[in-house]
């Protein structure tokens, strides 16, 4: 009985949790910032709004470990669409943008993206599912429906 108390005592716990820092519930720190994953399949701008009415945007994408990191965020989710909204679009210059305003300064596209990126197809995803692709990027019409990643500051 002593044997397995103890035993049980080092097993480590079958749940560990990422860090929230100074970020509400349901959201996830990343240095210094907040991110969350919505599996609700949205519009790109219906999906703009729900992180808007949160404090956020959409998320940019900064680096590649802040890439990895929003690929991390969905929690192994395997739905139906291999993809989730980010912040990305091609501006009236056609130019990429983020909608928070930030530099497009890093990109992680995927082989002929954004090139084949065209009229309504403007909208950038992250790709969840492609193992091929993974966390790469292309473009997609605004209107199909989608998970979304939103960010935005930490309480700090």
């Amino acid at each position: 009985m002593i044997l397995l108390l103890i035993s049980l005592s080092l097993w480590p716990p079958a749940v560990t949790s990422l860090v929230r820092g100074d970020c509400p519930y349901f959201w996830e720190a990343f240095n210094g910032t907040c991110y969350s994953y919505f599996d609700q399949q949205l519009r790109y701008d219906d999906a703009k709004d729900v992180c808007r009415r949160a404090g956020g945007n959409l998320a940019s994408v900064h680096s590649a470990e802040e890439n990895q990191f929003i690929l991390s965020l969905n929690g192994g989710y395997d739905g139906v669409f291999p993809y989730a909204w980010l912040g990305g679009l091609v501006g009236d210059e056609g130019k990429w943008r983020w909608e928070g305003g930030s530099e497009f300064d890093f990109q992680n596209w995927a082989v002929d993206q954004p090139r084949q990126c065209y009229w309504r197809f403007d909208n950038l995803v992250i790709n969840y599912r492609d193992k091929q692709t993974l966390g790469q990027w292309t473009c997609l019409y605004y209107r199909f429906k989608l998970p979304f990643v939103c960010k935005k500051r930490s309480k700090v």
